[in-house]
């Protein structure tokens, strides 16, 4: 028996030890929720979603949050969708299509916004489901520059994630997925191509200065 165990049982009671140890259990399972939720994505304007309604193709197809923060579907109107997390928008979807259809079966598949900047043929926003691998993504942009290193950074959440190359590659590892909402940045090489040509033009310039200044 440790000596807060002696400490708690001479002063509190052996009741009030369990009552301690439940509340501090309960604390500990509410505070691990509370963080799981605060991570669970919302999605934001420029994210879409592919819809699948069984038995009724006209409500089947891919559609963008807009704007105003509102999808746009068939036969339902508007959908607040901004703000929401994949569960409340399913549920809330279901919901409105129930209205017409009995018993819907409805499949939803989330498509998410995230930039890609930096060392890439082509930068930009892409589209991406929430289980593609970092490296398809950079692929979607082009791929790497010549300048490129091959390392990337990821901001997300703000924070900032440094990846290697052999990580990017890595299937097995989770850093090389793509999560909701990220930027990736593709990082340049230390002393690329064009500072070779530079600094290779600059040693010819002085060289010939120097070698006329001494003539």
């Amino acid at each position: 028996m440790s000596d807060v165990d002696i400490y708690y049982k001479t002063k509190y009671g052996v009741n009030d030890l369990k009552k301690f140890l439940v509340i501090l259990i309960c604390f500990s399972i509410s505070f691990c929720v509370l963080a799981d939720q605060k991570e669970e994505y919302r999605f934001q304007i420029g994210d879409s979603i592919e819809l699948f309604v069984y038995g009724a193709e006209d409500l089947c197809g891919d559609f963008r949050i807009h704007a105003d923060g509102f999808i746009w579907l068939p036969l339902i109107g508007k959908v607040k969708s901004e703000g929401k997390t994949k569960n409340e928008l399913f549920e809330l979807i279901q919901s409105r299509i129930g209205v017409y259809k009995k018993n819907p079966q409805i499949i939803m598949e989330p498509r998410f916004s995230i930039s890609v900047i930096g060392y890439v043929t082509n930068p930009g926003v892409f589209t991406i489901t929430d289980t593609e691998r970092i490296i398809s993504t950079i692929s979607r942009a082009g791929g790497f520059t010549p300048d490129a290193s091959g390392k990337i950074e990821i901001y997300r959440n703000g924070k900032t994630i440094t990846i290697s190359r052999k990580r990017i590659l890595d299937d097995n590892s989770a850093l090389g997925l793509v999560k909701p909402g990220d930027i990736i940045y593709a990082k340049r090489k230390f002393i690329s191509r064009n500072d070779y040509s530079i600094i290779l033009s600059t040693i010819s310039v002085l060289t010939i200065t120097i070698y006329y200044s001494y003539r």
